[in-house]
């Protein structure tokens, strides 16, 4: 066992430490192409036309921010007609979240009454990026395009806390 030699001075800075981890690990949430509303009736979004092939563009995330799917595969209905794609196109999803938060904490007594707790709080420790949904929009010019991040960087915070 580690630290079973310790002394006392040295087992008060290095002993005792808790070590909690998280690992969240989701795939990206399903995309919905939508349209102008054309039928003038209706006030929702409409569902685009779709020509049946795959959109699904293979590759790192990072090269595909330009073109996240293939947008020739979809486009918009004919006036006072309702597209034919499905509400969710299988496989078409945004980006992945992979993040890991990580905190290392500590409790010290230094007296019978007094007890202080010392924190060190990581959240996505590997600072990882998932970047935000893409233009779903069939008539906006970024159509397709993955403009944004969804997640924050890394980020460290550190407390102290009494209790008495």
């Amino acid at each position: 066992m580690i630290g079973r030699s310790f002394s006392p001075a040295v087992d008060a800075i290095l002993g005792g430490w808790q070590v909690n981890g998280i690992w969240t690990l989701q795939a990206g949430p399903t995309l919905n192409i939508s349209v102008n509303n054309n039928l003038g009736g209706f006030s929702q979004a409409l569902r685009a036309n779709w020509d049946g092939r795959d959109p699904v563009i293979d590759g790192d995330a990072e090269d595909r921010l330009g073109r996240w799917f293939d947008t020739s595969v979809f486009s918009q209905p004919a006036p006072f007609t309702f597209g034919n794609a499905l509400e969710r196109i299988p496989g078409l999803r945004a980006h992945r979240l992979n993040s890991v938060d990580f905190s290392v904490f500590k409790e010290i007594a230094p007296t019978s009454r007094l007890r202080v707790q010392v924190r060190i709080e990581a959240f996505n420790v590997l600072n990882g990026v998932q970047f935000g949904s893409p233009q779903t929009s069939v008539n906006n010019a970024s159509f397709g395009q993955v403009t944004s991040q969804a997640n924050a960087p890394r980020q460290l915070q550190f407390g102290l806390k009494m209790l008495f």
